[in-house]
């Protein structure tokens, strides 16, 4: 018998126009600290919000995936961006499966999104 281990792997968009607005709109070093600001807000709401779902507390879950997705949107990561809503709108509905599913692919997708950012941050800003 043999056991296939399945590997998440989704795909990070980031609109590094956005990163490049907030760096020409406040200026190349405010613009880092504003992006790198975010980037640790993110990291700490996606932990928040596995732990939310983890106690299944909806209640803290939902607007925090609200907050992750405005604050992904803000800094061009469109992935996370969109999973972060979903997450939030997924917490209306009583469909544990397809939540735990999205929650696990938003924490993932926090995890590469923040990875994706940095790098793009030493190539493109």
């Amino acid at each position: 018998m043999t056991i296939a281990t399945m590997r998440f792997s989704d795909p990070v968009r980031i609109d590094t126009a956005r990163l490049n607005l907030i760096c020409d709109e406040v200026g190349l070093q405010q613009g880092e600290a504003v992006i790198c600001t975010a980037m640790e807000d993110v990291a700490t709401l996606v932990q928040t919000a596995n732990k939310a779902w983890a106690q299944c507390d909806l209640k803290v879950l939902e607007p925090t995936a609200r907050q992750i997705s405005g604050i992904a949107d803000r800094i061009g990561l469109v992935t996370l961006g969109a999973v972060a809503t979903g997450v939030a709108e997924l917490c209306k509905d009583n469909d544990d499966t397809a939540l735990s599913a999205t929650v696990a692919r938003m924490v993932r997708m926090g995890e590469q999104s923040l990875i994706a950012i940095w790098e793009a941050q030493d190539v493109s800003v």
